[in-house]
């Protein structure tokens, strides 16, 4: 349940937020000091990336789910920290969103700094003021453990069809 919550409720927030801020900034009406405090503290996530998909800021939440600290993120190429398999796959997703400017979903594995992948959710939107590419959003969600319960219980599935077709 605390699961659910989060993915539906505090990481669009977390987008909201985002958002707000940016246009707060664009307009002038709000101090830059405050995005610290609210990185830092923000429960869900996140991501800015430029264009080629560089990390131009990270909150203190993505730096423990990937394991590394800010300053070794900023200016990385997020796909660099994701297995060989998922990093063409990442890339076509910002293709996508800088191609239709639509919010995308999809998933990846990443790889922790020792070298163990774990899966995850990745929702990715572009930030376009006057008709220019600002930046990537991306919220990044661990679902390893959900693969895990739904590899269980496709399993226990298996078994049960077994039993019933008298198959054991």
């Amino acid at each position: 349940m605390g699961r659910r919550i989060f993915r539906h409720r505090l990481a669009p927030a977390t987008a909201l937020l985002l958002h707000q801020r940016e246009q707060c900034l664009l307009e002038g009406r709000c101090d830059e000091e405050l995005f610290p405090k609210f990185s830092s503290s923000a429960p869900a996530p996140y991501l800015l990336l430029n264009s080629q998909g560089r990390i131009q800021e990270v909150n203190a939440a993505a730096c423990g789910l990937l394991g590394r600290t800010r300053e070794v993120l900023l200016g990385k190429r997020l796909s660099g920290f994701f297995t060989p398999e998922s990093q063409s796959s990442f890339d076509l997703l910002l293709r996508q969103v800088s191609d239709g400017g639509l919010t995308q979903r999809g998933e990846g594995r990443v790889l922790s700094v020792d070298d163990a992948p774990f899966d995850v959710l990745l929702d990715v939107d572009a930030s376009i003021v006057d008709g220019e590419f600002q930046h990537f959003r991306l919220i990044i969600t661990d679902i390893t453990a959900h693969g895990q319960v739904q590899q269980n219980l496709l399993d226990s599935l298996e078994r049960l069809m077994a039993v019933a077709l008298g198959r054991h």
